[in-house]
């Protein structure tokens, strides 16, 4: 079965109307990324939209909240990084919350927001990710 036929398919990304494995994510690298697929998950709607350029192209693709957003890159190994500069607002207020800015995230070194470390916002995103996405 052609997997792009089932697919909403924009320049900000690709809406995941149907399920896809990881062997057509790896199609997808070359578009943007030539190691890994960008992807953004809506927990509200629990849709998934991959292959875009940067996380926030997939946030106007689906017109959502940014509250509702996680994002992250797919490897072409198939291992997930919970990476993304969505849910910036909230990252911010919980920076001003030391204990929670440490729970939900790693920094790097110029102390800006970029990888989930909390085990529940990533079952919520698994949960999400993986009813679309067989890796």
């Amino acid at each position: 079965m052609n997997q792009m036929s089932n697919k909403v398919t924009d320049q900000r990304g690709i809406i995941l109307t149907d399920n896809v494995d990881l062997d057509w994510l790896n199609s997808l690298t070359p578009r943007f990324h030539s190691d890994y697929v960008k992807f953004v998950i809506d927990t509200k709607t629990n849709r998934v939209v991959v292959g875009m350029d940067v996380h926030a192209d997939a946030q106007a693709l689906l017109g959502a909240d940014e509250d509702t957003l996680y994002g992250g890159n797919i490897y072409r190994d198939g291992h997930i990084v919970y990476s993304s500069t969505l849910n910036v607002d909230k990252s911010l207020s919980a920076k001003k919350k030391p204990g929670l800015f440490q729970k939900l995230f790693h920094t790097d070194n110029s102390n800006n927001p970029r990888i989930v470390t909390n085990k529940d916002i990533i079952e919520q995103i698994n949960a999400v990710l993986f009813a679309w996405v067989k890796i």
